[in-house]
């Protein structure tokens, strides 16, 4: 009942459909588990899933939201940058990125093998206790950082204990 208020498929929603099945089938034939897929194309380690969900993600900005064969043609794109800056949570990316910096500049500075080493006193002591410093010292880092730099600081210095 409701289908048939929906109205014709516009060129606009053709391209978001074929940009989707292009993504698909990238992501698919990327690299096979038995041979090598398109990525043999480019070096080593250099294309992932990621590049191609930016590549294509990127292209509702660009691509027309009309046929640009019809008469009276005029450009506007299918995804305006005014509408996604609006609409989207940026914060969100900018406290993962933060979190995974500050992750990493715990371990490039050594301070995750510093904090490890103080930690030892604990192996070997009950499970009780262990659990008890893991939530104390939990609780002290989100005091200073997101949980995502949190787990990527404490996941490695806990699994050397």
């Amino acid at each position: 009942m409701q289908y048939n208020d929906l109205g014709p498929y516009s060129w606009r929603e053709h391209t978001v459909t074929i940009l989707f099945i292009v993504m698909v089938v990238l992501w698919v034939t990327r690299d096979f588990s038995t041979s090598s897929g398109w990525e043999i194309i480019f070096r080593k380690n250099y294309v992932t899933d990621g590049t191609t969900a930016i590549l294509i993600g990127s292209l509702p900005l660009i691509l027309p939201d009309q046929n640009p064969f019809q008469e009276n043609w005029k450009y506007n794109p299918i995804l305006e940058w005014s509408e996604l800056s609006k609409s989207f949570p940026w914060g969100v990316f900018m406290l993962q990125g933060a979190g995974f910096a500050i992750a990493d500049g715990f371990k490039a500075s050594n301070l995750s093998t510093t904090i490890a080493s103080s930690l030892h006193f604990i192996v070997g002591a009950p499970q009780t206790l262990i659990i008890f410093v893991v939530i104390i010292v939990s609780a002290i880092f989100t005091e200073f950082t997101s949980n995502v730099a949190c787990v990527g600081i404490l996941f490695p210095v806990l699994d050397s204990i």
